[in-house]
């Protein structure tokens, strides 16, 4: 079986939406999250929409609110959208079950004054110390 993954960490942009499919009746959550690379001195800003189809009872997307970070694994996909005159791209990613996280840091982020310290200090899942915090 052939399958492309992709993995996304970001900031929740706003809460969790929970939507009812209009042919099945089946909900299921979207949300989006900003995920920001540096390259350089230039930072560039990407924004991923997640659908969540999983049982929605048991999501993690219940427990998410804006402004935490998230680490989702799915498969990708985008679509094309016209907005006024303007032909817009959007990039998404259906969440694979049980893929969702919210991660909490697990430190305090590091001070101004360390210039060696990184800046994107946030215990990710794989990382000694890191906490899950799905419920």
């Amino acid at each position: 079986m052939n399958k492309l993954k992709c993995v996304a960490v970001g900031f929740c942009g706003k809460d969790p939406e929970k939507i009812q499919n209009q042919n099945t009746g089946k909900e299921y959550y979207r949300f989006s999250i900003a995920v920001t690379e540096k390259r350089g001195e230039k930072k560039y800003t990407n924004w991923v929409t997640i659908y969540d189809y999983g049982d929605i009872d048991y999501s993690a997307a219940r427990t998410i609110k804006k402004g935490d970070l998230v680490y989702v694994e799915g498969s990708p996909w985008a679509r094309g959208y016209r907005k006024g005159e303007q032909i817009v791209g959007q990039l998404c990613l259906n969440a694979d079950l049980g893929m969702i996280l919210k991660i909490e840091r697990t430190a305090p982020p590091p001070s101004a004054e360390d210039k060696y310290a990184p800046e994107d200090d946030v215990g990710l899942p794989w990382e000694s110390g890191a906490k899950n915090v799905q419920e």
